[in-house]
């Protein structure tokens, strides 16, 4: 035995058997993989051929043929997994890296198949990480990876607009630059639909009665501080025409329920301790007006608001062409 063959050592089971294999597999890091030929050949044309020709084949281990690849015994491992029907890839939980690892292979392989079966799990990570399963989706767009790649796109959404710091440059390796300008003309094009609800807010109206919202009976009578609206009969306080301008901005941003979440969240803490009495002199206008009034309609327009940006949003297409 030479030094060579010596610091070879077979891999883990299910892939250390040399009674249940016709080929080895030997990683950059001399680790002998016992696999069938059949199982490759079904799912890659890649090693079809190269078994048709025997390409690569020329070294043999006690009469078994020996191909040696280029990966190392870790990712032979978790993609070898996958390739074979009769075993079981779920006892192995796989993290993004792990599932980035195994696409890349299949991808130079050419196992379309593998890599639908494994794409699969990407889904679990579109909360998490969904900016690194845009950009791994992006490259099967047109079979397996365009729901993930949408989904991931829409969850986005609630990171703001994109920045570039050492993670998301990790996590773009590979996208084309098209990819990546889709991606942020649709962040864009959220964000403006959302921003625009706030902008034109005449889809409140008989939603619900919203107290800060008043309609004078005379407008001769009226002489309080309230900011022209919509119409020459209806007013609004100015706490509110403020809210909505930073609620507008934050959408813009940030175009998803969560921000409306924090933004009315934040104010509708402060509207209960404002004395509204004082903020309202028109006795025309402040008729009926009072903190849990006030409070009551912040929650039914959190409610109302939060369902129309998810709404325009979902609307919004995402381009995944070249």
């Amino acid at each position: 035995m030479t030094t060579t063959e010596a610091t070879i050592t077979n891999a883990d089971p299910p892939f250390n058997d040399p009674n249940n294999s016709d080929l080895i597999l030997r990683s950059s890091d001399n680790v002998d993989f016992y696999v069938y030929k059949f199982n490759l050949a079904g799912a890659s044309p890649v090693f079809r051929d190269m078994f048709e020709v025997g390409q690569g084949m020329q070294i043999l281990h006690d009469t078994t043929p020996v191909v040696q690849l280029s990966e190392d015994g870790n990712g032979l491992y978790k993609f070898l997994m996958w390739c074979d029907l009769s075993l079981d890839p779920a006892q192995n939980p796989l993290t993004i890296d792990d599932i980035a690892l195994i696409l890349s292979i299949t991808d130079k392989y050419m196992m379309n198949g593998v890599a639908s079966h494994v794409g699969v799990l990407l889904h679990r990570y579109i909360e998490k990480e969904p900016l690194m399963v845009y950009a791994l989706a992006y490259h099967a767009r047109n079979s397996w990876g365009e729901e993930a790649m949408r989904a991931a796109a829409w969850q986005m959404l609630k990171s703001g607009k994109l920045r570039f710091t050492p993670s998301t440059l990790k996590a773009l390796k590979g996208l084309p630059a098209t990819a990546l300008s889709h991606l942020i003309k649709y962040q864009e094009v959220c964000g403006a639909a959302a921003q625009s609800l706030v902008a034109d807010t005449t889809w409140l109206k008989g939603t619900f009665p919203a107290p800060w919202m008043h309609e004078c009976r005379s407008k001769a009578d009226c002489n309080c501080p309230l900011s022209f609206y919509r119409d020459d009969w209806v007013y609004i306080c100015p706490w509110w025409l403020r809210l909505m301008k930073r609620i507008g901005d934050a959408l813009l941003e940030s175009p998803c329920v969560d921000t409306l979440l924090v933004c009315v969240g934040k104010d509708a803490a402060k509207v209960s301790g404002i004395n509204l009495t004082d903020a309202i002199s028109c006795n025309v206008c402040n008729v009926g007006m009072d903190t849990r009034a006030v409070s009551e309609g912040m929650l039914k327009f959190q409610a109302e608001l939060a369902r129309m940006v998810e709404q325009v949003t979902r609307q919004v297409s995402l381009d995944i062409d070249p």
